[in-house]
């Protein structure tokens, strides 16, 4: 069974999110402005696929109760196994009829299913809103049919007879009259409660409850107690510890086993963990087991876990150790404790990270890709350390739909980014910008000033399109009125270079303010170093308009009458992430020129041809 996407309905500040897909590779990352949205959908989700209850400040003042969806890929067979505990709880059977009926829905779902979970405004004897799951389709009607003996299902259905007596807990892919009445027949209330129970379950990251204690006690049943317990479960169940086999050890024995404990869990740690502390980077966390003492009053001789984190200098209590490592440490414990358990789970998370330095951030991120092949994981932030451009398609923006207080909030998947506001996308722009910087493309030869960094995506895409063999090491400044700055550290620099702006108002001053100040007003030099682009006012002007909209905008329904420069004025979509993803295709091999108009694919060999000119001309660029 694999989740795909979730949809969720009427819940504090969700309206309708629609169908969120969620990440191919089990990451998905929500951005956002603060009050966006991005805790409510983690919520949401943990109501969902966790503990199923909402509370009336859930609500949206009248507004129908919550009602909250997924999509799940899932085979017939492990529909039909979801529902095995209940059938034998019940002494019962499935029907060959019954099995031909989920079948012959899985089929025709093509193995896609929605599960929903509705809330009622009547409340339960524990006080919490009741709520019923359902399953979208058909099914209902189809197990009537297989209740009523109508074996026109089993006479359709493709599978072979003895395909569905391999599932069924009968003799023979025939039964009596009799035997058939001990059949034990499910309506689709039930089969969904049965596939609600296989889906993976939810774990909320809490910072509070789950930061590591400095002690826990240990009541006479061998359970933990306090407040913090759910931490030092975590490093028992990492380390494979029993603590009621641990307490009936003697000493000796134990101290051995808690000693490799803390060897193992530190040597991984320690993987993720890359800050330094001191002059030794390396951290211990170790986990001991004492007995109170006569001081302790009622607790005296009851025995107790005590945390520790060493530097390799001083062990010291969790809690003396600073915010930052504690909650690294307390987060990696949980985040491998649900790996340990061997369930399936999906773990939430809000801002992990939020008090750690860039560099630790970044370690969240390494900790999080390498589990992520056994855990599905989804967290919100505001940080550009915890995100991958590269993987782009991890990523929903959150945001509002209008100014007000109490405006909807909307979701925004990998596919339409560039739709989201510029505030919503600061993380993923400054993720840009540090990936980016990391690339080392100053050179001392054949660089290329660009006006920005839409144009380094489109550029190098450009250059793959036509394979383009000539070296080119673009670099973007932050806009065409900072070119004229790059351009004079760079001769300073004795580097090798040209510039590519703009045909608009501001590239066309541009243009005069180098060839006056750094070609001194010499026409052979500027045409030879400097380059508009003719008849764009903007790189997007490079496509024709059909080209534009397929694939730059994604929406090949968008209305442009003129430049397509012009209707980005008012599209409020973001640029650079539409650079990005075009960029990307590009590289993935899932665009080509072949798929690109005649006329766009001229005005790109028109670039790539003059830029190459001019790459080849060794003329100097001399301060005036």
């Amino acid at each position: 069974m694999r989740l795909l996407a979730f949809r969720i309905k009427n819940f504090r500040s969700i309206v309708d999110t629609d169908w969120c897909p969620l990440s191919r590779d089990h990451v998905t990352v929500l951005v956002g402005q603060n009050e966006s949205g991005k805790t409510s959908i983690l919520d949401a989700l943990h109501c969902l696929l966790g503990q199923g209850f909402v509370s009336g400040d859930d609500l949206r003042a009248a507004a129908p109760m919550p009602e909250m969806s997924v999509r799940c890929e899932i085979t017939a067979a492990e529909l039909i196994s979801a529902a095995e505990e209940e059938i034998e709880e019940l002494d019962g059977n499935w029907s060959i009829s019954q099995h031909a009926a989920i079948l012959k829905y899985i089929d025709m779902q093509n193995g896609i299913v929605e599960l929903t979970m509705n809330w009622s405004t009547n409340l339960s004897t524990t006080g919490k809103f009741n709520w019923e799951v359902r399953i979208n389709g058909a099914l209902e009607k189809m197990l009537e049919a297989a209740k009523t003996k109508d074996d026109a299902l089993t006479k359709t259905t493709t599978v072979a007879k003895d395909v569905i007596a391999a599932f069924v807990k009968i003799e023979s892919s025939t039964a009596s009259e009799e035997n058939e009445k001990k059949f034990t027949y499910f309506d689709s209330k039930q089969i969904a409660g049965a596939l609600h129970s296989a889906l993976p379950t939810s774990t909320l990251f809490n910072p509070e409850s789950g930061l590591l204690p400095n002690t826990v006690d240990i009541d006479e049943k061998f359970s933990l107690v306090g407040s913090n317990r759910a931490a030092a479960l975590n490093y028992l169940q990492i380390a494979n510890l029993d603590l009621k086999s641990l307490l009936k050890m003697d000493r000796r024995e134990r101290q051995f086993l808690l000693s490799k404990a803390r060897e193992k869990i530190s040597k991984d740690f320690n993987l993720f963990w890359t800050q330094t502390i001191g002059k030794n980077r390396k951290l211990e966390i170790s986990c001991e087991i004492e007995n109170y003492g006569a001081d302790a009053g009622e607790k005296m001789g009851k025995p107790h876990l005590i945390f520790g984190i060493s530097d390799g200098h001083s062990m010291l209590y969790p809690k003396q150790r600073s915010e930052g490592v504690r909650w690294f440490v307390s987060f990696y414990l949980q985040l491998k404790a649900s790996q340990a358990r061997g369930l399936r789970r999906i773990f939430l998370m809000d801002e992990p990270g939020a008090n750690l330095h860039p560099k630790a951030q970044e370690d969240v991120l390494r900790l999080v890709n390498t589990l992520s092949d056994t855990i599905d994981i989804i967290y919100s932030t505001h940080s550009g350390a915890l995100l991958e451009f590269s993987k782009l398609y991890r990523v929903h923006a959150v945001q509002r739909v209008g100014e007000d207080d109490d405006s909807p909030t909307e979701i925004i998947d990998a596919h339409s980014l560039s739709a989201a506001s510029i505030d919503t996308l600061t993380p993923l722009l400054m993720a840009m910008g540090t990936d980016l910087s990391s690339q080392n493309v100053i050179k001392k030869e054949d660089n290329v000033l660009l006006e920005e960094i839409s144009g380094f995506y489109y550029f190098n895409a450009f250059w793959k399109l036509r394979n383009c063999q000539k070296k080119a090491h673009f670099i973007a400044a932050t806009g065409a009125s900072n070119i004229p700055t790059l351009a004079n550290m760079f001769t300073g620099w004795g580097l090798h270079f040209i510039v590519v702006i703009d045909d608009d108002t501001l590239g066309r001053t541009v243009y005069k303010q180098l060839k006056q100040e750094l070609c001194a007003d010499d026409e052979n030099i500027s045409s030879a170093k400097l380059w508009k682009i003719k008849d764009c006012w903007g790189i997007e002007d490079v496509f024709s308009t059909i080209d534009f909209c397929k694939y730059i905008l994604q929406d090949e329904n968008s209305k442009i009458t003129g430049k397509n420069t012009e209707y980005l004025k008012t599209a409020k979509r973001s640029k650079p992430v539409m650079a990005y993803q075009f960029w990307s295709a590009v590289q993935d091999g899932t665009l080509n020129s072949t798929m690109l108009e005649e006329s766009t694919i001229e005005k790109i060999d028109e670039i790539v041809t003059e830029v190459c000119k001019r790459l080849e001309s060794k003329t100097s660029l001399r301060v005036s």
